[in-house]
């Protein structure tokens, strides 16, 4: 039997059992607590350090065409290293280029280079994040800026004094030119502006490879790009129903003489007929149409973006050996559209050439 002096010399041990059990839980839950405040710290130091990059990156999209960066890397495997950034959470960011394209003549003709981005943040913490992608830099638009619904290089007859509303841009609601021919170049009974819209509505230059060259119209380079759609007078229009409605599709005729007829072929993006296209009524089209000779608009026909025509005079070709590009009776309408044509070209309308990130190249690493 247990005596009270027995008793109180077996609860002593158990309560300095207890107070050890709680002293190594309340040790345990502080330092949990602590690897959990540090985790969380780690956490935010990061997201600081990734927006940081990404802050970066809009960064060198905004500036690379304005402060000309390609022209610090003119060969494959240049590289550029910008100056240390401090951004506007505190967290410091390097930023390195490097050229990769392989400087082809194909890639020349199209204006493209591709560059190595790798983008470097560093939180006050020293946490640290990295993000790298390719860019692809496009130096030249082979369509240049027209500024008006229509540039027959090859000059232009007007058959009938149905007015066109060649003018106004559909995407800004800005004024542009109407129509541009060589001097002289518009055949036409009657003041241009019964006929066409814009400002002005008749541009004439006198040296239409000059004003080519001058809006960066680049005709060989467009002859030379990769289409998406080759097709003959044989062949058909790609069946737009079947296509994502943000589909603006590249598509190249190589018919001595082409006719589109028939609303089956309305669509959108951009046509390079390397001779003579001819487009019958019902005929709807949302981009660009790039005609190396003539062209040839019967009834109703609406085009909502820009047609050229006479493109073969920059390769060398006599005007003198170019009929002129016609428009026959009908409600016929060119309407100028920049974003029609920067859907189908590439082209942006205020002449800036974006640096695009190339899909599936971005990587991130903490």
């Amino acid at each position: 039997m247990l005596t009270s002096r027995n008793r109180e010399g077996f609860a002593l041990p158990a309560v300095l059992l207890l107070l050890t059990v709680l002293s190594i839980i309340s040790v345990a839950f502080i330092n949990s607590s602590s690897v959990e405040q540090k985790a969380g710290q780690n956490m935010r130091e990061q997201s600081r350090a990734f927006y940081a990059t990404e802050g970066a990156l809009s960064i060198l999209v905004s500036e690379f065409d304005s402060l000309r960066y390609d022209s610090l890397m003119t060969r494959p495997g240049d590289t550029l290293t910008l100056p240390l950034q401090t951004m506007a959470n505190g967290v410091r960011v390097r930023t390195q280029l490097q050229r990769i394209d392989d400087d082809s003549e194909a890639s020349l003709n199209t204006g493209h280079s591709l560059y190595a981005v790798t983008i470097e943040g560093r939180a006050p913490h020293m946490t640290r994040s990295e993000v790298s992608m390719i860019v692809r830099y496009r130096t030249v638009w082979p369509i240049g800026d027209p500024m008006a619904a229509i540039f027959a290089a090859d000059g232009l007859k007007k058959a009938s004094n149905n007015g066109m509303n060649t003018g106004v841009d559909l995407c800004t609601a800005n004024d542009v030119g109407g129509v541009t021919v060589p001097i002289g170049g518009l055949d036409y009974n009657g003041s241009p502006t019964e006929v066409f819209a814009g400002t002005p509505p008749l541009n004439e230059v006198a040296d239409p490879v000059q004003t080519m060259n001058d809006i960066g119209l680049d005709w060989a380079g467009i002859l030379g790009m990769e289409f998406d759609y080759v097709i003959n007078s044989s062949t058909q229009f790609p069946d737009f129903s079947t296509l994502p409605p943000d589909a603006y599709p590249t598509i190249l005729f190589t018919g001595s003489l082409l006719t589109v007829k028939g609303t089956e072929d309305n669509g959108r993006g951009l046509i390079v007929v390397v001779n003579d296209l001819t487009m019958q009524s019902g005929f709807d089209w949302k981009g660009a149409i790039m005609v190396g000779e003539r062209f040839q608009i019967n009834n109703t026909i609406t085009i909502e973006g820009a047609i050229f025509s006479g493109l073969d005079v920059q390769l060398g070709e006599s005007l003198s050996a170019v009929d002129p590009s016609q428009i026959g009776p009908g409600a016929t309408q060119v309407t100028y559209d920049s974003c029609a044509l920067s859907k189908a070209t590439g082209w942006t309308p205020d002449g800036q050439a974006p640096l695009q990130i190339v899909n599936g190249t971005w990587t991130e690493r903490w």
